[in-house]
This record gives structure tokens, C-alpha cells and sequence, in this order.
């Protein structure tokens, strides 16, 4: 039963101390300093329950086992077309224009060598979110592309990734 209660009341009862939390990511950020990756595939056991933090090659197969082949299909073309669209969108590499005497202005465009992406997941599946991320850093020249998405990872989702080669 609903009961009329004041909006500071309301407030108050939702308030959280922050002190808890900030022990923890200290203590978080705090061991990834020291440790490195060894503390964060700990850390990925103790808060996500996974036992890797990498998907196998097995893994990646199988997905294409739990997807329909028309959605496969499907992706491919998305990806190719959002290929396309990054490739038409792409800036000239160096572009210099003399705009007085002596005064040459211009613009270099550099790929960065590495790029992270986030795959939203949980309880739905977002393998648009891998296409639009990872086809237009290679486009752009990115070396090396990887991603992360929380567990469980859904088939579809690494499917999408495979196709954008991540």
C-alpha cells in the first residue's frame, strides 16, 4: 500500500554513502596499479563470475552454430555498408593551403594505433554497436581494434565482432 510521504523523505531513504563505494575503488584501482592485468582477471572473477577474460576460438565458432544464417548474412551487409559510408566520410590525409605568402596552414590526419570499444549487453543484444564501432576505426587506418561487452556475451554479439574483425 502506498503511503504519502514527503519528497525530502523520499529523497533521504534513497541517499547512499559513498563511502563504501570509494573504499572499494580505491582499493580497485589501487591493485590494477600494482598488479596489472593479473589483478583485473581476478577482479573479472570476483565481480562478473568469468573464468577468462578473452573469447576462445571455440567460443567464436560456436557462435556462428547459434545464429541464424540470414542474420549473419544480415550483419555482412551492414558491415558493408557501413564500410562504404566510412570510406566516403574519410578525410584526405594532409591537406595544405597557402593562405598568404609564406603562411601555409594545413591539416594531418593520423590514425591512433589502438582503439577500445564498448558492446553494450546484458539482457539484450547490441550487435549494431559492434559494426558502428569497429568498422570505422579500421577505416580510419586504427592498427589494432579491440572490444569488451559484459558477461554473458550473446552469440550475436560475437558474431558482429568476427564479421568487423575484432
Amino acid at each position: 500500500m502506498w503511503k504519502a510521504v514527503t519528497i525530502d523523505a523520499w529523497l533521504a531513504a534513497r541517499k547512499t554513502s559513498l563511502e563504501d563505494a570509494r573504499a572499494t575503488v580505491t582499493e580497485i584501482i589501487g591493485r590494477v596499479q600494482n598488479e596489472g592485468d593479473a589483478a583485473l582477471r581476478d577482479l573479472a572473477k570476483k565481480y562478473c563470475e568469468l573464468d577468462a577474460i578473452a573469447v576462445s576460438e571455440e567460443e567464436r565458432e560456436a557462435a556462428y552454430e547459434q545464429v541464424d544464417a540470414q542474420v549473419t548474412e544480415a550483419l555482412v551487409e551492414a558491415h558493408a555498408r557501413i564500410e562504404r559510408f566510412h570510406e566516403l566520410q574519410k578525410p584526405r590525409d594532409l591537406w595544405l593551403e597557402e593562405m598568404e605568402p609564406g603562411i601555409i596552414l594545413g591539416v594531418k590526419t593520423t590514425p591512433l594505433n589502438r582503439v577500445g570499444i564498448y558492446v553494450p549487453g546484458g539482457r539484450a543484444a547490441y550487435p549494431s554497436s559492434a559494426l558502428m564501432c569497429a568498422v570505422p576505426a579500421w577505416v580510419a587506418g586504427v592498427q589494432e581494434v579491440c572490444a569488451c561487452s559484459p558477461p554473458p556475451i550473446k552469440p550475436i554479439t560475437l558474431v558482429a565482432l568476427d564479421i568487423a574483425g575484432v
